[in-house]
């Protein structure tokens, strides 16, 4: 009768401690949420700095057609359809409408801009611009302790931190502040 007793009073025991205490699964939980708040911004960063690449191509090849299109008449173009090459989006006049991004061409400064995730030249949107002409971009940045170089990208980041931490991944060659906003130029291609 004994060994009965002591079989159930084990059972009992086994069947109690089965789950987890309350106190174990807030520690777990604490743990997670402290990895996931070192992750998360990391994540973020490497999201953005993809976004920001993935334009580059893009930037560069209508910079050699504007290039191309100054050798074959003289001048360059601030018209698109011009230009020897095929952008994706829609594209009218001096801009383009890239999936969610605005580019602008202008030869007059001798600058390609994106607007990220805008329909317009946004003021407070990200912005990259690529210099394919550096007497130009560089009479119009006058102000400049330093020449701005052909395939240089000025990357403008607003005062937004995001913006600001997704430049400096890049290894910027520069910082100057300039119309409200800090500035990093990267060393392009």
């Amino acid at each position: 009768m004994k060994a009965k007793n002591l079989k159930s009073a084990v059972n009992v025991v086994l069947t109690v401690r089965a789950g987890f205490t309350l106190i174990e699964l807030l520690v777990v939980v604490i743990i997670i949420g402290i990895l996931a708040a070192i992750a998360l911004p990391q994540y973020q960063r490497a999201v953005m700095k993809s976004k920001i690449s993935s334009t580059f191509p893009l930037l560069r090849s209508i910079a050699d057609a504007e290039e191309r299109h100054k050798l074959a008449t003289g001048s360059y173009t601030e018209d698109i359809d011009v230009l020897d090459i095929n952008p994706p989006g829609s594209c009218s006049g001096d801009h383009c409408q890239v999936g969610k991004n605005y580019l602008i061409l202008s030869p007059t400064v001798g600058s390609i801009g994106l607007y990220f995730d805008s329909t317009s030249t946004n003021s407070s949107a990200f912005m990259l611009s690529y210099v394919f002409d550096e007497d130009l971009v560089n009479k119009a940045n006058s102000d400049l302790s330093f020449t701005l170089r052909k395939g240089y990208i000025i990357c403008v980041d607003r005062n937004v931190e995001r913006f600001s931490n997704a430049c400096q991944s890049f290894s910027p060659v520069h910082h100057y502040t300039n119309r409200g906003g800090g500035n990093w130029i990267i060393n392009g291609f």
